[in-house]
């Protein structure tokens, strides 16, 4: 059985490369192959020829990569769904993003293969690849055997080695009893929590696995959840947390005041799953209540090739975030509208024109206008709907762009305008 009709179930990324070069007669494996001989353990894709991969979908990179072990595939509560964006880039489509280059590829190693798994391959799929495994160590899981190995001295000699493999042919000179990985490189063991700091130990909630995914917005309502609910903790809360008894937590959290930031996301993570290891009922009740799940979308090149879904918080528009920094590291922000608009935003219409900003309104006036362009420095410029008057229900705020490539056709683009006539042209 494959995962997909792009790869094969437990194929290595090199050999996904070659048997994409091979099919499309590039003879240029340096990206593969080292001038020794040696096989790169974590390839990348030749230099200028992105043709050759076809039409591959972002999720079947994706997948590839987590096979090989080059990324994790987890939830956490507070991860980017768009972080593994970075790596898709970097392995597939670096000559495209340049500043992803700079690629570790994990070292060499020589041929290595089951001849066994190879002529299965053959007679199932017609033809032969070469399993991630095969880099890792000495034998094959699924026979039990020692892999056989092929030592070749220069890049053309292990091609040709490597053509013969896959054609179900054992190469002069194959050899048994495969020596373990020199490549491979110990893995400290974690150390216990017993034994961490307290932050180190607040980290280790952020790697957690989680069972929902929080935008920043959440975040803050969710502290301000814990703080309204703070009598729930008691001394045996308080111990999980790292501290002596209640009062001390009590003390240490009454510091951070309303600076949820400062709090850190390690904190508000391991608050999370202690009440979610309690089966809290009133934390389930805020999520019910304050948080609304969405899809995100993203990809490569195209915008909706990949999509997970997380919580935001319901009492915000994603559209008006009233957060900069917020919206700018937010997947959520970034496509479930087509402009973001930052504070301050205009609304009402003529002499009742405001300036809404976090802590209230002001009015509209040219000093308030040049205050807050020169306070925002993401603003660019003025986004209105020209098929409405401008009202409450239809804020104007400061896009993030003044670009046209990404304006609807319904939306116009202008250097601010003071006059409330000529905006609403």
């Amino acid at each position: 059985m494959f995962t997909s009709y792009v790869f094969f179930e437990g194929e290595s990324l090199f050999s996904f490369f070659f048997r994409k070069q091979l099919v499309c007669g590039d003879l240029d494996f340096s990206n593969l192959i080292s001038p020794l001989g040696r096989l790169y353990i974590r390839p990348i894709a030749l230099i200028g020829r992105r043709g050759y991969l076809g039409n591959v979908r972002d999720s079947e990179l994706l997948s590839l990569l987590e096979q090989n072990e080059i990324i994790r595939k987890r939830t956490t509560l507070f991860s980017d769904p768009t972080h593994h964006l970075g790596t898709i880039k970097r392995y597939f489509y670096h000559h495209d993003f340049p500043n992803n280059f700079g690629i570790d590829r994990d070292g060499t190693k020589e041929l290595a293969y089951c001849s066994a798994c190879i002529k299965e391959n053959i007679y199932r799929s017609g033809m032969g690849y070469f399993k991630y495994e095969w880099l890792k160590g000495g034998r094959c899981t699924q026979h039990k055997t020692s892999l056989l190995l092929v030592s070749r001295s220069t890049r053309a000699k292990t091609v040709e080695a490597l053509t013969a493999v896959i054609s179900g042919r054992v190469p002069e000179g194959s050899v048994k009893n495969v020596a373990q990985d020199i490549t491979a490189t110990s893995v400290p063991l974690a150390r216990r929590q017993g034994c961490m700091s307290r932050m180190d130990y607040f980290h280790s909630f952020v790697s957690k696995d989680s069972p929902v995914r929080m935008t920043r917005c959440l975040a803050r309502d969710f502290y301000l959840w814990i703080k309204s609910n703070i009598d729930k903790v008691d001394d045996d809360i308080a111990r999980k947390l790292r501290f002596a008894n209640k009062d001390r937590f009590l003390l240490s959290f009454r510091n951070f005041r309303h600076q949820y930031e400062k709090l850190g996301y390690g904190r508000l993570a391991c608050f999370f799953f202690i009440f979610l290891e309690t089966n809290d009922p009133d934390l389930r009740k805020f999520l019910d209540e304050v948080s609304k799940e969405i899809d995100v979308f993203f990809g490569v090149y195209s915008p909706r090739s990949l999509s997970e879904k997380m919580l935001k918080s319901n009492r915000y528009n994603c559209s008006l975030c009233p957060r900069a920094d917020w919206s700018k590291s937010c997947p959520a922000s970034q496509t479930i509208i087509r402009r973001r608009a930052y504070y301050p935003v205009v609304a009402g219409y003529g002499r009742d024109m405001r300036v809404i900003i976090e802590d209230g309104f002001r009015l509209l006036t040219p000093e308030t206008v040049a205050f807050y362009i020169s306070k925002y420095p993401e603003s660019r410029c003025l986004i209105y709907d020209k098929n409405t008057t401008p009202y409450p229900e239809r804020f104007l705020g400061w896009s993030e762009s003044c670009s046209s490539e990404f304006v609807d056709e319904n939306f116009h683009i202008d250097i601010p305008l003071l006059s409330v006539t000529k905006q609403s042209k």
